[in-house]
């Protein structure tokens, strides 16, 4: 459930000079930053449409034995549909557990019968199944704890959004926000990114999140974000075109990841202090 990377390693302080106006860097720090960019372009471009992990792993083995004999057990269902999700491999993940969907009340504890819906909901966003992810979000019943309550409202907002319900989209995007910092926020904001585009929010989300942008480090956070966004979901658009294989395909990912490159680069100089702590998904 779709988000972003822990850069690896801290800002040094000579690396810090350099990027507010002090000495200049030599040729081979201006090589290990390029290096670092190109690294971390690729995994977060990687991150956003992993493909699947080939074969079927021991833990999906032993799990899909057990439902042999006992076809019927929710939790072997539900075990076998996370170790599917880990591998990434969609199509699985949503055959098991569609099996169970509308015997979920069986499961006694609460947090399975969530985790279960959930799970389907969100592999069903994956494969673009929007009105599928629909049906099965109105039957998740509201969960325990503040952390499973804002998730559901993300999960809210990516399935609304998809379906073409500004109104509602918008809502749960709100509610996700209410009483989380800005940081979180912005996560939330890319996560939920094409959903608010597809349903014509995303401006209505900007200035949501501008409220709680206070200082002119947090304003440049947001354009920054932004402009992740913008490169994310037209990433996403490319990967799913036919032409993915096509010579034209990969001249539209090139770009996508130079532009992406060149991105990061200039914040890389303008915001290190504040980049050290953010995730890239």
């Amino acid at each position: 459930m779709s988000e972003l990377r822990q850069r690896k390693g801290e800002t040094t302080d000579s690396e810090s000079k350099h990027a507010h106006g002090g000495q200049q860097p030599t040729e081979a720090q201006r090589r290990e930053l390029v290096e670092k960019f190109q690294e971390t372009s690729a995994a977060w471009l990687e991150n956003l449409k992993p493909k699947p992990k080939p074969g079927t792993s021991n833990a999906a083995k032993k799990l899909k034995d057990e439902l042999l004999q006992d076809p019927y057990n929710l939790e072997t269902m539900l075990g076998l549909g996370k170790e599917y999700a880990d591998m990434h491999q969609w199509d699985r993940c949503m055959n098991v557990l569609l099996r169970g969907w509308k015997r979920v009340s069986e499961l006694k504890n609460a947090e399975d019968r969530y985790e279960f819906l959930a799970l389907l909901c969100q592999v069903s966003l994956e494969l673009n199944k929007h009105k599928q992810a629909l049906a099965v979000l109105n039957d998740i019943d509201q969960p325990e704890g503040a952390e499973l309550e804002k998730e559901l409202q993300g999960l809210k907002c990516q399935v609304y959004g998809h379906n073409g319900d500004t109104a509602r989209c918008l809502k749960a995007f709100n509610d996700a926000l209410t009483g989380i910092q800005l940081q979180d926020a912005l996560r939330l904001w890319t996560m939920c990114s094409s959903a608010l585009k597809q349903a014509d929010g995303f401006t209505a989300s900007k200035t949501a999140l501008e409220k709680l942008a206070t200082t002119d480090e947090e304003k440049k956070q947001v354009e920054m974000v932004e402009k992740l966004c913008n490169v994310k979901d037209q990433y996403m658009t490319v990967t799913t075109k036919t032409f993915w294989n096509s010579t034209e395909g990969v001249i539209a990912i090139a770009i996508l990841v130079f532009a992406f490159m060149l991105l990061l680069a200039g914040l890389y100089w303008l915001e290190q202090k504040s980049l050290k702590h953010w995730k890239f998904v």
